[in-house]
């Protein structure tokens, strides 16, 4: 049992007891689910509320699964990690409880908690992620449910942020089949959207070639996760100016964009490598640097310092492209680097050598 039939379970039981308080308290993340894309605080409000609610029917088991994936919420959907390492640690603290012990909840926790720390300082707190995903790989059962299939792709996004490729995509590799098994398309898109990522690093378009027909599908009207539609859209369009097919990849770029529009998410940052991409396919590097100026705007000052820092080495990067001077783009890097723990990957990114 994962936490979802956990929530099944006590929907029919409340409904079966005619207890209407807590069956629609046991609702509010699925009634609100789909304003994760189109109005985040609105989702965020209403599960912030659940919270409450549950603390004052003196539910811990609710008001811990709402305070969960509100953090979930505010890291995944927001972007916004300024209180995700405290919000994490207290979570974290209250399933350690005995009373927890056996509740399926208890591995999303976990899951969100790596989040946190990928999502802050990946390098910084390297030894507690690898601590906290060596247990969910233990405790987890191992045939596909959510909480493996989530602790897997956490694995791989570890695995890029350290820069490692090869594992990474082996990884993707071996869980797609898995996803399939698992029937979930919101997994499939985000193991291909992971591999489209990966390859574009390793510097293989050829990589990316594989995976057009299914990124096609992922960009279908009816795909439920509007923020991959964009996403998709946008490997999908670098990759059509990668064979020189100007036409397609600017319909694809200006699809992207519009569909990015309706959202009140950030984009990813897969969306930005994406368009990045896409502009330096055609050698329009302006293009390129208004794009990581418009993601650094976004995400200075959520706590994202690894990012933060990541998109500051890119500027640098597409700064010398442009024979521009770098020197105010280096010292500003530099001082975001201080806010990490383990600084040195990002300032050995800043030798002359690396960029």
């Amino acid at each position: 049992m994962d936490v979802f039939d956990w929530v099944g379970e006590k929907l029919r039981e409340y409904r079966d007891k005619g207890d209407r308080e807590r069956f629609d308290l046991a609702r509010v993340r699925t009634r609100h689910y789909g304003l994760r894309d189109t109005n985040v605080d609105a989702y965020l409000q209403a599960l912030r509320d659940a919270a409450t609610q549950a603390r004052l029917l003196e539910e811990p088991y609710w008001a811990l699964y709402y305070d969960t994936f509100f953090l979930e919420g505010m890291l995944h959907d927001k972007k916004d990690c300024r209180e995700a390492l405290d919000m994490a640690a207290r979570c974290v603290l209250e399933v350690r409880k005995p009373m927890y012990r056996s509740w399926p909840g208890r591995f999303v926790i976990c899951n969100i908690a790596l989040l946190a720390y990928i999502g802050v300082d990946p390098w910084g707190y390297s030894k507690a992620i690898q601590e906290l995903l060596d247990a969910l790989d233990k405790e987890v059962p191992p045939e596909p449910n959510h909480d493996r299939m989530v602790a897997t792709l956490q694995r791989c996004t570890f695995l890029m942020e350290l820069e490692r490729w090869d594992e990474a995509r082996q990884l993707c590799i071996d869980l797609y089949p898995h996803a399939e098994e698992f029937g979930s398309e919101g997994y499939l898109s985000s193991i291909m959207l992971h591999l489209c990522f990966i390859e574009y690093f390793r510097g293989n378009w050829e990589g990316i070639f594989a995976y057009p027909d299914i990124l096609e599908t992922i960009s279908k009207e009816g795909h439920d996760h509007k923020m991959q539609l964009a996403e998709s859209l946008a490997w999908r369009a670098a990759l059509a100016r990668h064979r020189g097919n100007e036409e397609m990849a600017l319909r694809r770029y200006r699809s992207a964009e519009v569909r990015l529009s309706r959202l009140t998410a950030p984009p990813t940052s897969g969306y930005f490598q994406a368009v990045v991409a896409y502009h330096e396919q055609g050698a329009d590097w302006e293009q390129a640097l208004a794009a990581r100026d418009r993601e650094l705007a976004i995400v200075a000052h959520t706590g994202q310092f690894h990012y933060e820092c990541l998109i500051r080495t890119e500027r640098c990067r597409i700064l010398q492209k442009l024979g521009r001077p770098i020197g105010d783009a280096i010292a500003q890097t530099r001082e975001a680097a201080s806010r990490l723990r383990e600084p040195g990957y990002i300032l050995a990114k800043l030798d002359p050598a690396n960029r």
